[in-house]
């Protein structure tokens, strides 16, 4: 990912505990793809971790990332914080 990206339209992309291992442009072209087959109503998970990583992002730097690049499209209808992990759902409106 984003390389081997299935093409087709989607009600639910889960994302969990992957995004940080992408870098920037990496996660640019995620949101590209994102955008392209989330269908109208569909919904966006986001689940991270949120400790200290040698990756690439942090797990709050991946979910802010995806989440600001969608924004326009697909807003955060919900945010939880845990101690040790995030939850975001974004939705794209119908």
């Amino acid at each position: 990912m984003p390389r081997q990206w299935p093409r087709a339209r989607y009600d639910l992309i889960l994302f969990s505990e992957v995004l940080y291992y992408l870098d920037e442009a990496d996660l640019a072209r995620v949101a590209a793809l994102t955008r392209r087959d989330l269908a109208p109503g569909g919904e966006v998970l986001l689940v991270h971790w949120t400790g200290t990583t040698d990756y690439p992002l942090s797990g709050d730097a991946a979910a802010e990332g995806l989440s600001g690049a969608l924004a326009g499209v697909m807003p955060a209808v919900r945010q939880e914080r845990a101690e040790h992990y995030r939850l975001d759902l974004l939705r794209r409106p119908g």
